[in-house]
């Protein structure tokens, strides 16, 4: 767990961009420029809540959840 500031943020589509500093041996950033190059039965991850607060059964941000898939068909 480490420490992160709010650099950018999305409401209508439900993203942020946080910064983290002082990690140690920290990932290499993905490269954004370069297209990805999908296979089928590719692992894929999703996080976040669809929908946001409209889901929420007291009208706060629901917790986030994780998804894992993988691609089926190109």
């Amino acid at each position: 767990s480490y420490p992160g500031t709010l650099a950018a943020t999305d409401p209508e589509r439900d993203l942020a961009v946080l910064r983290v500093a002082g990690v140690k041996d920290a990932p290499k950033p993905i490269p954004y420029t370069d297209q990805p190059k999908l296979v089928e039965t590719m692992q894929v991850y999703t996080f976040g809540f669809p929908f946001g607060k409209a889901l929420s059964a007291n009208r706060s941000s629901p917790a986030i959840t994780v998804g894992k898939a993988s691609i089926s068909s190109l």
